[in-house]
């Protein structure tokens, strides 16, 4: 918030600042980045070191601007998103400052780009592969942009004007064609309007800019992203908060009281109601629980929000209601391993043993890594004391995972249950 408000009152009224800042601190759009420290943290330590590299730019002193470098450095190797903001570094130039006579100083930021760009390129094949595994699909092809593009932009703007659906996975965003086609217009005239901003060299212009800049890498149609991310937004929504206090200071300094006041009750009510909103969706986060069932919520057509779900149910002993969820989630996506892995899992702990083996065995057939069900695999023949036949399926889960301790521990366990046999 305080480097928020730092850069921009440099050109722009107190108020604006002061108004964007507000923004950007109270904003339930900033909770998954703030919250999820296992995926998210990275986007706001990226975030927090290229504000801060942008707030020493063009500092008179030597050591300002070798700290503007070396944050930014730090934002690169932070996050593959932080690769298109060297651009914002020439666009500030242009819009604040003197392109023609200070270009010189943004070629560092251009140059330190370089090689972090050519190692996240050789990680572009495992980033999609990791998304195949998450998703539990085979990717081959590219996103259309035709319809990423838009659907991504007027989304975030969407969730930034009415934070209603929040939710870790944001999946389903197609719904008919007049909806694609009113998506398609609005992010339309926001670029366009953008565009007009620049050549204009309206402030308004740099930071509707700055949005879609900041959301580059996720805007590729390559698989190596979803559509749409809280996370992915957690520095780019700084534009919206920036571009909503000129418009809100414009408003409350209007010549006309009646409008002014009008203006202040509703900032007044705005910020109470998003204040309420990062609340909830704070509490929603409070712990895995209350993290799936908001998720199963507002997004029940995702089979990873039932998979969750399942586990969910599982924890609590409420095997029942485990395997309804698990078996919704095959459901909407016959091909999901993880979900028939469960199931199996689920059975073992009700020792339905029967049950279980077709579910891990089905697992197995659709993702042979899943070691996990050999484990399981293992679990059902040592309870049905035929001890040579778990350990074939711990050898077959330490040649997937040979580094587990517990996977070696019960190959040692069940070697000497057959010696004593």
């Amino acid at each position: 918030m305080i480097l928020v408000w730092l850069i921009v009152r440099k050109h722009a009224r107190t108020l604006v600042a002061f108004v964007a800042g507000l923004l950007f601190a109270i904003h339930p759009l900033a909770v998954e980045s703030v919250t999820w420290i296992a995926g998210g943290v990275v986007y706001s330590y990226a975030a927090f070191f290229f504000l801060l590299s942008l707030y020493w730019y063009r500092n008179v002193s030597l050591v300002g601007r070798i700290l503007s470098l070396l944050s930014f450095i730090l934002a690169l190797g932070m996050s593959d998103k932080a690769l298109p903001l060297f651009i914002i570094f020439g666009l500030y130039e242009w819009m604040f400052g003197d392109l023609k006579k200070h270009w010189k100083q943004w070629v560092p930021y251009i140059v330190v780009t370089i090689p972090f760009v050519l190692f996240y390129t050789t990680r572009i094949g495992s980033r999609i592969s990791g998304v195949e595994d998450i998703t539990n699909q085979q990717i081959s092809g590219l996103y259309n942009p035709l319809l990423q593009l838009p659907f991504a932009i007027s989304w975030y703007a969407q969730l930034f004007v009415w934070p209603k659906h929040l939710t870790l996975y944001h999946v389903g965003l197609f719904h008919s064609w007049t909806e694609v086609v009113i998506r398609m217009v609005a992010t339309g005239v926001y670029l366009g309007v953008t565009l007009v901003g620049l050549v204009r060299k309206k402030s308004w212009g740099f930071w509707l800019a700055w949005v879609v800049l900041t959301l580059g890498v996720t805007l590729l149609p390559i698989h190596i992203a979803w559509i749409v991310a809280e996370r992915y937004v957690y520095l780019g929504f700084i534009g919206f908060c920036v571009v909503s206090g000129m418009l809100y200071d414009r408003i409350v300094s209007s010549k006309k009281w009646g409008v002014a006041v009008i203006g202040m009750c509703v900032g007044i009510i705005a910020v109470i109601a998003l204040c309420t909103r990062t609340m909830l969706r704070g509490s929603e986060w409070r712990s895995q629980d209350s993290l799936w069932v908001a998720t199963l919520r507002e997004s029940p057509e995702e089979p990873k929000s039932w998979n969750n779900m399942g586990d969910v149910y599982a924890r609590h002993g409420e095997y029942d209601k485990s395997i309804e969820a698990l078996t919704q989630a095959i459901k909407i996506n016959p091909q999901y391993a993880d979900a028939y892995h469960n199931i199996g899992n689920t059975y073992i702990q009700m020792k339905k043993y029967d049950e279980a083996m077709p579910y891990l065995k089905k697992s197995l057939s659709m993702n042979p890594n899943m070691w996990q069900s050999y484990q399981d695999l293992a679990v059902i023949a040592a309870e049905k004391k035929d001890y040579q036949q778990a350990l074939e399926y711990i050898e077959k889960a330490l040649k997937i995972n040979p580094t587990d301790a517990l996977l070696q521990q019960n190959a040692q366990t069940l070697q000497r249950a057959i010696r004593e046999q």
